[in-house]
């Protein structure tokens, strides 16, 4: 399964539909593409295995009071990838702005954290692990079926009296995963022709492809499962989709929404931390933001994006293949200077060299009668006597 899906449940079993107020979902995702080897030198250092792509998970839930339970289930392994709560660091005004896009407030108390933003108030949801494999928070990540699970339990943060002081009605949790097996579930590699090195040797090709609440590609057991358990497809009522890539690379999309781009700004150092030289490619505008905004009027149940990225780069591959191929190039053109030298220079130097040898042999001849030299028998004779 290589689909990210994300469920809901209502109190005491009740159909989404039924609800009232009727629960919003918006979706905030920023993959940070740091995959593919950009920098010669850090090859060379071994930095390889500090590149990644890594994926900000932003969920916003709007009416959450007939909610019982959130759930998203993201296609690898537990064991295979690190998940970091980011609620704490959007503590900071220019951070927030940064994420949002707009001026967001942060306030923070004794009980819990609230985001301010377009006007609501959010409570802020740090994303916890079990403890003894049952869920005591408010939102936890775990196992299940061999796959990463999250968990909002909506029900609980209603029922606790330390929020139902605070009207709280909208949640916000963002948290971050990173790890190499992503490549799998959010790239697909395409295959370079046999001329690659001759023609487009420099350049890596591969393909982003995001999918949320496809039905096709959810597993079926586990859909069975979440459905036998009163749980729907969310209706997504916004999704904002970043993608963060070096300024080389070239970005292409063949779909009808609209993309806009800017340069990713250098406050993002502190945020997304953790990238070997993120602050140097920051601080010299290396990298580019390109976001795509599904806002419908009428919620969707599934997304999808696919975007093509193609990365011009040099590694130690490309370069020992360069030089094998020059000094290749160097090595038949010798070969077929000496092929030509001995075929056809070689002969005509001997045929020269005998012809300055017949010259003074065929003048001291005697002429005949019309002027022309002797015979090969007198030529023949003429050079015996000169031998002797």
């Amino acid at each position: 399964m290589q689909c990210f899906s994300i469920w809901y449940k209502g109190k005491d079993e009740k159909k989404i539909s039924d609800l009232n107020p009727s629960p919003q979902v918006k979706v905030h995702l920023n993959l940070w593409d740091f995959s593919l080897k950009n920098d010669l030198w850090d090859f060379l250092k071994k930095n390889r295995n500090n590149t990644f792509p890594a994926l900000d998970i932003g969920i916003e839930i709007q009416n959450i009071l007939e909610l019982e339970k959130v759930t998203l289930f993201i296609p690898v392994s537990y064991d295979e990838i690190t998940i970091e709560d980011l609620s704490g660091k959007l503590h900071i005004p220019e951070t927030n702005q940064l994420v949002f896009n707009m001026p967001c407030e942060f306030r923070s108390d004794d009980d819990c954290s609230r985001l301010f933003k377009d006007n609501m108030e959010f409570l802020l949801c740090p994303v916890h692990k079990p403890v003894n494999g049952k869920e005591e928070y408010e939102t936890a990540c775990y196992q299940e079926q061999g796959i990463t699970c999250v968990t909002i339990n909506c029900a609980n943060i209603t029922s606790l009296e330390r929020y139902q002081k605070k009207n709280i009605n909208n949640i916000y949790c963002r948290f971050r995963i990173f790890g190499t097996v992503l490549l799998d579930v959010l790239f697909n590699k395409i295959k370079r022709n046999s001329d690659w090195f001759l023609v487009s040797g420099h350049i890596s090709r591969k393909i982003v492809d995001l999918r949320i609440n496809r039905e096709r590609d959810i597993d079926a057991t586990l859909r069975k499962k979440m459905e036998g358990n009163s749980f729907e497809l969310v209706s997504m009522q916004q999704v904002n989709f970043l993608i963060m890539e070096p300024v080389s690379n070239e970005i292409l999309t063949t779909e009808g929404e609209n993309m806009t781009s800017r340069i990713v700004e250098s406050g993002w150092d502190d945020y997304i931390g953790g990238v070997p030289n993120i602050k140097k490619q920051l601080d010299d505008h290396n990298i580019m933001a390109y976001h795509w905004k599904q806002d419908e009027e009428q919620p969707k149940k599934s997304y999808s994006k696919m975007v093509r990225i193609n990365e011009y780069q040099s590694t130690i591959i490309m370069v020992m293949v360069y030089i094998f191929i020059v000094l290749l190039l160097g090595i038949l053109g010798s070969v077929c200077g000496s092929i030509i030298f001995e075929l056809f220079v070689k002969p005509c130097k001997a045929f020269l060299y005998f012809q300055d040898i017949l010259s003074p042999i065929q003048n001291m001849l005697p002429q005949t009668q019309e002027g022309a030299p002797a015979d090969l028998s007198s030529i023949g004779f003429a050079f015996l006597t000169m031998i002797i």
